[in-house]
């Protein structure tokens, strides 16, 4: 199987994101080859990962280097739409990372929810998006973004840009407000060419 040069160059910057934990995940380097999924094991297994447990994909991988691209911009202010090509409201900031590996969505949050195929809370995994009523949790219509970290027994974990502190990850499954405003999950078409 072939990888187009953008994974492969996406990879790469993974297995250096990883390098930096988020508090409560655990930490993997990915310094397998893509070709060679036994080292990928026998890392993984050194890690006190269960060989059994690894999953390896094209998809997952392909996603998970989107996140780590996300996670670059840890902690970068939130700016509503501004004059920079990418401003990073919470819509930017989606639409930044899904542009950089090739994807276009529509720019506004409530376009992006009606764009994307719902998908069941219970069924939701990493690099899914998830879509909340804005500031006003009385208004139906959707006026915020993020985008699914990781999903643990402790809870849902979201990157997004939140307007009093940036870019950040949050344990939304912990946090009133964002429960009181969820309106759905989405999943976008990831494919990817091989």
């Amino acid at each position: 199987m072939r990888f187009p040069l953008l994974i492969i160059i996406s990879l790469l910057l993974t297995s250096r994101a990883f390098a930096q934990p988020v508090a409560g995940a655990g930490l993997l380097n990915l310094q397998a080859s893509l070709h060679d999924t036994d080292s990928f094991a026998t890392e993984a297994t050194g890690a006190g990962i269960a060989a059994d447990s690894i999953s390896y994909d094209p998809l997952s991988l392909h996603i998970d280097s989107m996140i780590a691209f996300g996670k670059t911009l840890l902690g970068k202010p939130y700016r509503y739409r501004g004059a920079a090509p990418w401003p990073m409201d919470c819509s930017g900031y989606v639409n930044l990372i899904f542009s950089r590996f090739g994807y276009s969505l529509p720019r506004s949050s409530r376009d992006i929810a009606r764009a994307v195929p719902e998908v069941n809370l219970k069924e939701i995994r990493r690099g899914d998006l998830l879509f909340f009523r804005g500031r006003n949790s009385g208004s139906p219509g959707v006026g915020h973004v993020g985008i699914v970290f990781d999903v643990t027994p402790e809870g849902i974990l979201m990157i997004h840009s939140s307007t009093s502190r940036g870019i950040v990850i949050e344990n939304i499954s912990n946090l009133a407000y964002y429960q009181r405003r969820l309106v759905k999950a989405g999943r976008p078409d990831f494919r990817i060419s091989s």
